[in-house]
């Protein structure tokens, strides 16, 4: 398990993170999630000891992360590319290979190999870095990123530059790791991936969490009673006190007033009505995202 404890950071009078606490499950996919300027690209780097902490403690299975530890046990991909733009594709996945220790390994070349085949590009080894695509850089910081199979995996934005397809091989890819027992933990924009991925999640705005916890039961924390009935027939004249939030020929989406019981509202509707389909509606984590953060 990652924990980071009362962690604060500043740049001059700036203070960018503020007592900074949460705890990552081991073998989970954790989204960090915040505006721009939040504080995630610092925080990230505070973990990875690129920058120091001014305050608080970042431990792993109770252990405080060490510089040994980072080279050995972690993965971290920033959102800005770190390659070489004049070497070759296979040149810079061997020399980050090297540094992580992998230079004597006699299975790096299957284990580069493999990698390549799953993100299609194993026609590119030979192609100097700066020929590619962005999303087919990304794709090379990736493998170097992980060939050294890393207990905790850190990404800053992994998704940015991937079209569809590939950006699906890289959820396959992080979903595997989870499966594996890896800790992975990202950041990003895009709420739709990490509604997808993450099991939990924490929201920093302005340099303090201000939402943390599991998906499933945030989600439950923001319901507003918003509810999805569809019907064998047309429903017209609704004879009920209920906030219309949409209605087609035979469905609608509906919202509770007040006190109001649903049990009564859905006798209303299997009277009138032979129902097809009942659901609640939970708001997307875009929908939290959003009403947390303008909240504040």
């Amino acid at each position: 398990m990652l924990k980071i404890i009362n962690l604060s950071k500043n740049f001059g009078e700036n203070k960018v993170l503020d007592n900074i606490n949460f705890e990552v499950p081991e073998g989970t996919i954790f989204g960090l999630l915040g505006p721009n300027g939040a504080g995630k690209t610092t925080l990230l780097r505070i973990i990875n000891r690129i920058y120091l902490a001014n305050e608080g403690r970042i431990l792993w299975k109770d252990i405080k992360i060490s510089d040994e530890f980072i080279a050995k046990n972690t993965a971290y991909l920033p959102e800005e590319r770190g390659l070489y733009p004049k070497m070759t594709v296979i040149d810079n996945i061997k020399y980050f290979a090297q540094i992580r220790g992998l230079k004597n390994d006699k299975n790096l070349d299957k284990k580069i190999r493999e990698f390549m085949e799953d993100l299609s590009i194993s026609d590119k080894n030979n192609v100097q870095l700066q020929k590619l695509s962005k999303g087919m850089q990304q794709k090379i910081q990736i493998i170097a990123s992980l060939l050294h199979n890393p207990d905790l995996i850190m990404l800053d934005e992994p998704f940015s530059g991937l079209d569809p397809i590939n950006s699906q091989k890289l959820k396959f890819i992080l979903k595997d790791l989870a499966k594996k027992g890896k800790t992975v933990v990202f950041s990003s924009h895009r709420m739709e991936q990490v509604e997808e991925l993450c099991q939990e999640i924490a929201l920093i705005n302005k340099g303090k969490v201000v939402l943390n916890g599991k998906v499933d039961q945030i989600k439950e924390k923001y319901k507003e009673s918003v509810y999805y009935i569809k019907t064998k027939q047309n429903i017209d004249n609704i004879d009920i006190n209920i906030k219309i939030l949409e209605k087609l020929d035979n469905s609608i989406k509906f919202k509770l007033l007040e006190n109001q019981d649903l049990n009564q509202t859905l006798r209303y509707f299997f009277d009138e009505y032979q129902i097809l389909e009942f659901r609640e509606i939970f708001p997307s984590i875009e929908e939290i995202f959003v009403k947390v953060v303008n909240k504040k």
